[in-house]
């Protein structure tokens, strides 16, 4: 990550510490039911147990500071909290949620760059042979010259597909997830159909990784489960699978403040 942009981080971190010493902190401790001492608050937080100080604000689990997408959400959480929160359970598109849309772009730049450096000088079958792994966004790309005849999945394949496909959030500014489907795809002619051993291939080098690496892109982190699947209907020569991503993002208030981080 360049310099510049780590800076900015930073500088986004320091702004919310400077916030938290400002909140009421008894008042946290009621609303959270957090367990608290004369020097800490402490809070779950996926599982896993961080400790705010109570005279400077840092956050820290073990003693080491946790990552900045864990940081801002929770001290998002402690500033826009509902006086009694409760999740609405709706899900919205990414685009729709409020004061967070600058990142969609930096979701799809990085899940796609991730996905390149992972299968780079790999090859898989394809139409004519083994072929690179080509990559998308969303979806397909629609053919320059449309063709009726033209089979625009067996020329495109083999692929992923990374889709966004919505998300969740607690509040219209809290901390939020988003949902991303990759979708594979294989094409193989032959009769021994095997077509699904490289669909198997591509989804296990992908959990392998997110499940290695679950952070990308400086501010977002791929959650556990892992979710994935194979065809089980015949659409031979196509054979296809798909892995379910949820990611967590940074929530943001104000949008001067995105502008270092996109």
């Amino acid at each position: 990550m360049p310099e510049n942009r780590q800076s900015n981080y930073d500088q986004v971190i320091e702004n919310w510490r400077l916030k938290f010493l400002e909140m009421d902190q008894e008042e946290l401790i009621r609303k959270f039911q957090l367990e608290a001492d004369e020097e800490f608050l402490y809070i779950i937080y996926f599982s896993k147990r961080f400790r705010i100080d109570r005279k400077n604000g840092f956050i820290t689990e073990d003693g080491k500071s946790p990552g900045f997408d864990t940081v801002m959400n929770i001290y998002n959480t402690f500033y826009y909290s509902a006086a009694h929160p409760v999740a609405s359970g709706n899900l919205v598109a990414f685009r729709q949620v409020k004061r967070v849309y600058p990142f969609e772009a930096a979701y799809r730049r990085t899940i796609i760059s991730r996905l390149q450096e992972l299968f780079a000088g790999k090859k898989y079958n394809g139409q004519q042979g083994r072929k690179p792994l080509n990559i998308y966004k969303q979806d397909l790309p629609v053919p320059e010259d449309y063709d009726a005849d033209v089979d625009t999945d067996a020329a495109a394949a083999p692929y992923i597909v990374a889709r966004m496909t919505g998300g969740a959030i607690k509040d219209e500014s809290g901390p939020q997830t988003v949902e991303f489907s990759l979708i594979v795809c294989a094409y193989d002619e032959g009769g021994a159909r095997e077509g699904y051993q490289d669909v198997a291939n591509i989804k296990e080098d992908i959990v392998q990784r997110v499940c290695t690496r679950p952070y990308f892109g400086g501010a977002f982190t791929i959650l556990k489960p892992v979710v994935w699947a194979m065809q089980q209907d015949d659409t031979h020569p196509y054979y296809f699978g798909a892995c379910t991503l949820t990611c967590t993002a940074p929530a943001m208030t104000q949008d001067t403040e995105l502008e270092g981080l996109v």
